[in-house]
């Protein structure tokens, strides 16, 4: 199917006429007219009801254009979509990182890469250190953010202290 003809059906539609259409879309009647035969001949329905020079959506156009509306917004997101990925601008982003480092401090951490990166998708993935390790190493993850120093044979840097706080009963020999 080409996008084209859904384009210059919808286009007909909304001029609600094959001359006006036509001008609209820079094209020639007998091009937009056959164009729309060879749709009506590739979806197996008839699209408009011709009335002498006059054309009226019929009844199966009226449940195509809602449809071709849609498959045509989907078509341009999908040319974005492609446009952002081909300049380096979108994709998806996939992290890990531990429980804890997702709750204190993963929200300013997306915070200032959204700034940065609005086009860019990010999929958070919870875990503990050998697993999002293993997720990297196996390319399901793009980064990681386990509780360790230094990961081989990964690149690793330290991001942030970490800080724990542990609660004892006062009769604990470790109690301060």
């Amino acid at each position: 199917m080409d996008l084209r003809w859904l384009a210059h059906f919808v286009a007909v539609a909304d001029a609600g006429s094959m001359a006006l259409a036509a001008r609209r879309l820079h094209v020639s009647e007998p091009t937009l007219s056959r164009q729309i035969r060879e749709l009506e001949g590739f979806l197996g329905c008839k699209l408009f009801d011709r009335i002498g020079r006059r054309i009226a959506l019929a009844a199966d156009g009226r449940e195509m254009l809602a449809r071709s509306r849609r498959l045509l917004a989907d078509a341009e997101s999908l040319r974005e979509r492609g446009v952002a990925l081909g300049g380096g601008k979108g994709g998806v982003l996939r992290v890990g990182a531990t429980p804890q480092f997702l709750e204190a401090a993963m929200p300013q951490v997306l915070t200032l890469y959204r700034r940065r990166h609005p086009e860019v998708e990010i999929r958070l993935v919870e875990g503990g250190g050998d697993r999002l390790i293993r997720m990297v190493e196996q390319g399901e993850l793009h980064l990681a953010m386990p509780a360790l120093k230094v990961i081989e044979p990964l690149q690793s840097a330290l991001l942030y202290p970490l800080r724990v706080l542990a609660a004892l009963s006062r009769q604990h020999p470790l109690r301060m």
